[in-house]
């Protein structure tokens, strides 16, 4: 039987806390931008738009925080992996639609209406970065040992969150920069 150090599960779920609660809070303050990235979809009805909005906010927010609770358990867990894999199929239905050019919505400075937009596009690599993330979620399921904690693991659970805030920063901005690039040589073709 596979058990795991708490270290582990405490650093996915704050990493997992800090990523729904920031976007459920950057959708609640950007409602008419984020509305604007659903429609941007075409997959719901015009009226059924703004109770998306919130609702999907309204849920991203409420998983963020039971994660940073730290005792979600699986339903915290099924939340988040049914929500990641409800964005997937979403991309990927674009995707098969040949609607690569819209706003994926998921990088957080293409909801921030202050901040010129950049969006990165859809592709086939964010419907397989929602599938690592749900990964990741399901090993918080996994056991984990009995053991105290020292002012060492403390400081290891700050650097994990910090390194993979950055990593995860850094993957979207080069998803971002692919679909400029992309885009800039179709036009230049």
């Amino acid at each position: 039987m596979v058990v795991f150090d708490p270290l582990v599960q405490i650093i996915l779920s704050l990493g997992f806390g800090c990523l729904f609660a920031v976007s459920g809070i950057l959708k609640f303050l950007n409602r008419e931008s984020f509305e604007s990235v659903l429609r941007g979809y075409d997959l719901l009805l015009e009226k059924t738009v703004p109770f998306s909005a919130v609702l999907v906010a309204g849920f991203e927010l409420c998983l963020g925080f039971l994660w940073l609770s730290l005792n979600g358990g699986s339903f915290v867990v099924i939340g988040s992996a049914s929500l990641l894999l409800t964005y997937a199929v979403v991309i990927t239905i674009n995707l098969v639609r040949g609607r690569n050019y819209i706003d994926c919505g998921c990088g957080f400075s293409s909801l921030r209406s202050d901040l010129k937009k950049s969006s990165s596009g859809l592709s086939f690599y964010l419907v397989l970065r929602n599938v690592i993330l749900m990964c990741f979620a399901f090993l918080t399921l996994v056991p984990v040992f009995e053991r105290t904690f020292n002012v060492l693991d403390y400081f290891i659970i700050v650097f994990s969150l910090i390194c993979s805030l950055l990593f995860y920063g850094a993957m979207g901005q080069l998803l971002a920069n692919r679909s400029t690039i992309n885009s800039w040589r179709q036009s230049n073709a």
